[in-house]
């Protein structure tokens, strides 16, 4: 596994005492994100008391840590935020599951949710104007898009959201910006997203004993190559489903 740098610079700003970091690795939940340039990497914990009770009151608090520029303290626009739990009622197949059939209807919701909430009592005055969902079997992430433009003087607003699926957990992003470039910010975001990255241990394992990234490596395997997997399978499977059936046999023998 890749060894983490963890790099800590400690910037005094006019609106409270950030610390600004290009990379965080999370030991609880084995993951590792970073910043993109320019952007700093906030915890809750960090916040003045004015924007502890604004995290509050939009997000209820279930936030783990924001990314934003050093000009801006949030959860203030433009920010992203991003947590992640682990899951408690349902495993990770079946989050893995939920995530490909329901995540489009879901996440796109819960991304005009957003988009309510940034826009508040002005959100007629918006349009929206283009969406974006994609789910990536072989990161098990889905990502959404819902782009808005003023009626009357042509700026933009973007929400987006992408969640993660891990080893019984799963990761959340929420991000929002208003402005004349919705470009730039949705590269950004891109950029974060793409950063992400689960530990070995965190990944959810997938077909022949591989993990996520490896799929693909498996999808060039030549023909004979993918014989001799799927034969070694074969081989482990039909002498046990050979014994069972004597098994059986025997059993309703015996009892008849």
């Amino acid at each position: 596994m890749r060894m983490r740098k963890f790099v800590l610079i400690v910037i005094l700003s006019v609106s409270s005492l950030a610390f600004a970091q290009d990379e965080y690795h999370d030991d609880e939940f084995g993951f590792t994100i970073k910043a993109p340039s320019g952007w700093n990497i906030t915890f809750k914990d960090q916040l003045s008391a004015k924007g502890k009770e604004s995290l509050k009151k939009a997000f209820s608090n279930e936030v783990l840590l924001m990314i934003h520029p050093p000009d801006t303290e949030p959860p203030k626009n433009p920010c992203i935020l991003f947590n992640c739990r682990k899951l408690v009622r349902t495993t990770t197949s079946e989050a893995i599951a939920d995530l490909k059939k329901l995540g489009n209807e879901a996440l796109m919701k819960s991304t005009r949710f957003l988009g309510w909430m940034l826009l508040g009592r002005k959100e007629k005055q918006y349009t929206e104007i283009d969406e974006f969902y994609d789910y990536d079997s072989s990161l098990y992430r889905a990502v959404s898009k819902v782009l808005y433009q003023h009626n009357q003087d042509g700026s933009y607003a973007l929400c987006a959201k992408a969640k993660f699926i891990g080893l019984q957990r799963v990761t959340s992003f929420s991000a929002y910006w208003k402005g004349d470039d919705p470009e730039e910010f949705w590269q950004v975001f891109t950029e974060v997203i793409d950063s992400f990255e689960f530990d070995d241990d965190a990944r959810p394992k997938g077909i022949l004993g591989t993990v996520p990234q490896e799929i693909k490596e498996v999808s060039k395997l030549s023909s004979q190559e993918m014989f001799k997997r799927v034969w070694k399978w074969i081989g482990i499977i039909l002498p046990v489903l050979i014994v069972l059936g004597f098994v059986k046999m025997a059993l309703s023998r015996w009892f008849s």
